[in-house]
């Protein structure tokens, strides 16, 4: 006759122990690549509002913009046509001239892992220089409209994306070409590149 042999305390407890270790050794891992992929989800999704301003401005053959604003609440966005032939200006969103196309839809919100804004100790990609405190994380020529024209130039600037410790990221828009790329920040070296 077979008999079956249950687990004793002493076993149960020593498996319990391997398994709360290997728990530790993997739980700031898991945590550090959750958030690396909510950034990576937050630049996708301003590239996504940066592309959909730069089709806009090409199928409707006008001068299209995302205008970014902040609330106590987080960043939100909406895109705007330019209606007047001057481009899409605050002044011209506020009096009505240039008119919203796409609704406007909150970008993020406070307590997410990832979201607009700095981390400490940032450096700028352009010039390597700390970032000054109070700077806007939403920078196009000292706006945070991001406009497109039809032939494919587009307002150059800066989006500033961070989890709010160690992992930060940039959306970039350039001028001329209107390319939208993704940066993201090597503490140790304290430079920008391309991948993290």
């Amino acid at each position: 006759m077979h008999r079956s042999r249950g687990t004793s305390l002493v076993e149960m407890m020593v498996a319990l122990a391997v398994l709360s270790l290997i728990c530790g050794i993997a739980s700031p891992s898991l945590f550090t690549l959750s958030r690396r992929v909510a950034l990576r989800g937050a630049v996708a999704r301003i590239q996504f509002v940066l592309s959909e301003a730069r089709m806009e401005a090409q199928l409707l053959e006008h001068n299209c913009g995302v205008r970014f604003t902040s609330d106590e609440d987080g960043w939100s966005y909406g895109i705007y046509e330019d209606m007047n032939g001057n481009g899409v200006r605050n002044a011209d969103i506020v009096s009505g001239v240039d008119r919203l196309i796409r609704p406007r839809m909150r970008l993020s919100h406070h307590g997410e892992p990832a979201f607009i804004g700095f981390g400490p100790d940032v450096a700028d990609p352009d010039t390597s220089a700390p970032i000054p405190a109070g700077s806007s994380p939403v920078n196009f020529n000292s706006s945070m409209i991001c406009s497109y024209s039809p032939g494919g130039g587009a307002t150059p600037g800066t989006i500033y994306l961070t989890d709010g410790g160690e992992l930060e990221a940039a959306v970039r828009s350039s001028g001329a070409e209107a390319r939208i790329t993704a940066l993201y920040y090597d503490r140790a070296t304290r430079k920008w590149n391309f991948e993290p």
